[in-house]
């Protein structure tokens, strides 16, 4: 390494066989002392070759980055390509970590679409020990199909598929997310349910939510059409013990 050094130093002022004209701290004194005794046309030679050799270099790291920009160009149109071609529509919500993909149906392209959602969730647990901290970060990614439902008045709503006899199963998250995105460490969700299902369901409900460590407060109300009015409503937000 030192001597290519030299050699690019004494190359930049022109192979001069007077070292003195050099600055002094520059080079060791053995390298230079090397450096003149050789013939004028060695020290040529070298420095030509040296010269052409960082050239070469230099246009190699050019045309890699060249080609790698290239490449990822084309990586991100072949994807707009792909996903226009199969008439992909995406959603993006980086704070909530979800990506939706809809594909209009053909018998109601603008109002009804088949919908695939993709959801990562990140937790963090911290565990300290006399000697160290270790922190441990945990990804979950989801994927739920469902279909969309879009109407002018604007009001639209997913409807999320799950697989059979899997929605209260404390491993599928599904039932979680859709409580929403809440701040870690925040073990609190309120349930309307109805009577019909909560005499089949309730206690799997409850014991969904306690799987997680949620603290879940219910409200079971009659589902038929005649409880649908202000009176139930009130009942839920202010008078229920």
């Amino acid at each position: 390494m030192a001597a290519d050094i030299g050699i690019y130093a004494i190359s930049t002022w022109k192979c001069s066989d007077d070292a003195s004209r050099l600055p002094s701290p520059l080079l060791p004194a053995s390298i230079l002392e090397a450096w003149n005794s050789l013939g004028p046309d060695i020290r040529a030679a070298l420095v030509a070759s040296e010269v052409s050799a960082s050239s070469i270099q230099t246009a190699k790291i050019s045309s890699s980055s060249s080609l790698t920009s290239s490449s990822s160009n084309r990586s991100d149109t072949s994807s707009d390509v792909k996903n226009e071609k199969e008439g992909l529509i995406l959603e993006e919500d980086p704070d909530n970590g979800v990506k939706t993909y809809l594909r209009p149906l053909e018998r109601a392209p603008h109002n009804v679409f088949e919908m695939t959602k993709i959801t990562s969730r990140e937790t963090t647990e911290i565990r300290k020990t006399a000697s160290s901290t270790v922190m441990t970060k945990t990804t979950v990614m989801t994927s739920t199909k469902g279909w969309r439902n879009v109407f002018t008045l604007p009001i639209s709503y997913d409807v999320n598929m799950v697989a059979r006899g899997t929605l209260l199963d404390p491993s599928n998250p599904q039932l979680l997310d859709s409580t929403g995105v809440h701040p870690e460490g925040y073990n609190r969700r309120f349930a309307v349910i109805d009577e019909a299902i909560n005499h089949i369901h309730g206690k799997k409900i409850l014991d969904y939510f306690q799987a997680h460590g949620i603290q879940l407060t219910a409200v079971i109300i009659p589902g038929g059409e005649s409880d649908k009015r202000p009176e139930v409503c009130r009942f839920i937000l202010f008078d229920q013990p």
